[in-house]
């Protein structure tokens, strides 16, 4: 058996979301083997009646079938809106019908259910035709009568004679008067702005120079400065110091 169902519409279902309205869609199920169950679109932010028209075709392998009809939820689990069991005898005269069945949640549905059986042939009675009979009526004979035909004379027409006209072209004079061009230039004044130069004054900062003695030995490098006893020594370095006869009175150890 085939079994075909439309999803119409529902009317006066509850609302479960926040703003007064669901978003509903129906799950139909009637024991099909190796088929899911069927669902319909999910329709938005609907307000107590909504329209379908979701068409199905199914292979029933159960006693009744089933529409459930849910409100989708986009963080949570589904909520369940209210059911409804149909009985398939009742399609049984395999007719067309277009019923409202109420929900076990509140509301009402409406289904349009089909059941066929495609072993049986469907036989389409069409409408009666019906013929319609004239009787047909005879005319009065018909008398032809046959006229001599006429040959009609042949006409000469008259020769034509072709005089052409003489054409005569006079030219019209053509006056071509140029337009004096007037040119007056526009005097160009200049006025030179005055230049201001203002000298910027030149500061001479001289840096100090600092004297620093050379090496009494060598003559080429400085003497040794310590900074830490802030004293000055009269050789660059220690062996400048050891290779010269002259010695001072004090002379501490060098780095060098």
């Amino acid at each position: 058996m085939i079994l075909e169902v439309e999803v119409v519409e529902a009317a006066n279902f509850k609302l479960c979301d926040s703003k007064r309205s669901s978003d509903p869609y129906c799950l139909l199920d009637c024991g099909e083997e190796y088929a899911p169950r069927r669902q319909t679109r999910v329709l938005y932010e609907q307000a107590g009646n909504c329209v379908w028209n979701d068409r199905f075709r199914m292979e029933p392998r159960g006693h009744s079938l089933r529409v459930s009809m849910f409100d989708k939820n986009r963080f949570s689990s589904d909520e369940p809106m209210g059911t409804v069991d149909i009985l398939l005898t009742r399609f049984q005269d395999q007719k067309l019908h277009d019923e409202w069945f109420p929900l076990s949640g509140g509301g009402n549905i409406r289904l349009r259910v089909k059941q066929t059986d495609p072993t049986v042939p469907q036989i389409v009675v069409s409408q009666p035709v019906t013929y319609q009979y004239q009787q047909s009526t005879v005319s009065q004979p018909v008398t032809y009568q046959y006229q001599q035909p006429t040959v009609s004379q042949p006409t000469v027409s008259q020769p034509v004679t072709y005089q052409p006209q003489p054409v005569t072209y006079q030219p019209q004079p053509v006056t071509y008067q140029p337009q004096p061009v007037t040119y007056q230039p526009q005097p160009v004044t200049y006025q030179p702005q005055p230049v201001t130069y203002q000298p910027q004054p030149v500061t001479y900062q001289p840096q100090p120079v600092t004297y620093q003695p050379m090496c009494k030995r060598c003559g080429i490098r400085p003497c040794f400065y310590d900074p830490h006893r802030n004293l000055t020594y009269e050789f660059c370095s220690r062996s400048c110091a050891h290779n010269t006869s002259y010695q001072a009175s004090y002379y501490p150890s060098s780095p060098y």
